[in-house]
């Protein structure tokens, strides 16, 4: 009888009882640090909106990051190649342009800025104009355009009479 006794211990022993037993105890640890749920493992409101309003955060952080990442690039290749910054810049004004108004098709344009207003006063075809705004000469085709970025309008066109060398806009007079 004593024999019976000490096997049915070392059964129940053996028993997955006691392996549930700490199992149990250490899930009941891990639900308490649970960085979204409470004690009883419940989802609060505060947790779940504080976790959310990270995971956009860092969801930002990495989107400008390579936005960033992407501008520096391109400014850095820019600015170690000034001919094909000058290119793009004359490719992006066309395109600006030629959706308002219809450009020569078989002519690279030359692009000028208006830096002084001032100095263009006594000319008609500047006399709109403001500085910032953009000037696309076509010598071929003897046109000239004065575009404004800032409202995306042209604000003159006229034909351009090259004589003597010199360029100059149609509305003003050669002697």
């Amino acid at each position: 009888m004593i024999s019976e006794i000490s096997r049915e211990e070392s059964i129940l022993a053996t028993k997955p009882d006691t392996v549930n037993e700490q199992t149990s105890g250490l899930l009941s640890r891990a639900k308490k640090y649970n960085p979204v749920t409470n004690k009883r493992g419940k989802v609060t409101w505060r947790r779940l909106l504080a976790t959310a309003i990270f995971l956009v955060v860092v969801v930002a952080a990495i989107v400008f990051g390579f936005k960033y990442h992407n501008v520096q690039n391109r400014a850095n290749e820019l600015s170690s190649n000034p001919q094909a910054a000058a290119v793009a810049a004359v490719t992006q004004v066309t395109n600006e342009v030629g959706k308002l108004v219809a450009l020569p098709a078989n002519e690279t344009p030359t692009l000028a800025t208006v830096n002084d207003v001032t100095k263009l006063k006594g000319q008609t075809f500047f006399a709109n104009a403001q500085n910032g705004d953009k000037v696309l000469i076509y010598t071929q085709a003897k046109i000239a355009v004065l575009y404004r970025p800032s409202i995306d309008k042209v604000i003159n066109i006229a034909p351009l009479n090259i004589g003597n060398g010199t360029a100059t806009t149609g509305s003003k007079t050669g002697q």
